[in-house]
């Protein structure tokens, strides 16, 4: 094989790489979502003051709505005092479409507002080291973080935040 043969190869298989991972993230996004509403006992309002669903959502009852291709910033530094940086890729939101009209309306307003999206991420992310987020428990951490701060901004019509992470 010539050096473009296997570059090529080493290209298409970070691509495939890539499209599991975030298929993979986006399982799990779901996944934990539906498995934290099974606990909810359906009265509308949680005792934490927290919005629960009347009904529980399905995957088919989210709406994806893409807020940016990728967010790249710095973390704090290693341990060992290197620097790092985190990217975030195709970075995504689930909005509950159990009501079209609302979810619509909503994802437009979210569309518009979509500098403090970004903002909002990139102060979470500035807060954290690279070692936690080169792990699985690090990243569901770092997704339920970003998913807090986004529900306080715009409310519990988002249920979940999708992304790809590479850490660098």
């Amino acid at each position: 094989m010539s050096e473009g043969t296997t570059g090529n190869n080493k290209g298409m298989m970070m691509i495939i790489m890539a499209m599991l991972g975030l298929i993979i993230v986006a399982l799990v996004g779901v996944s934990i979502f539906l498995i934290t509403s099974l606990g909810n006992d359906g009265n509308g309002d949680g005792d934490d003051g927290s919005f629960t669903l009347d009904q529980p959502v399905s995957p088919f009852d989210i709406v994806i709505l893409d807020v940016a291709p990728n967010i790249t910033t710095n973390l704090l530094p290693r341990a060992d005092g290197r620097r790092a940086f985190v990217m975030l890729e195709t970075v995504a939101l689930g909005i509950n479409n159990l009501d079209e009209s609302e979810a619509n309306d909503f994802m437009l307003g979210v569309s518009q507002r979509q500098p403090v999206v970004i903002s909002t991420i990139n102060d979470i992310l500035r807060r954290w080291t690279p070692e936690p987020l080169e792990t699985a428990g690090g990243v569901e951490v770092l997704r339920e973080n970003i998913l807090q701060a986004l529900q306080d901004e715009f409310g519990h019509m988002i249920v979940s935040v999708l992304f790809t992470i590479i850490v660098q």
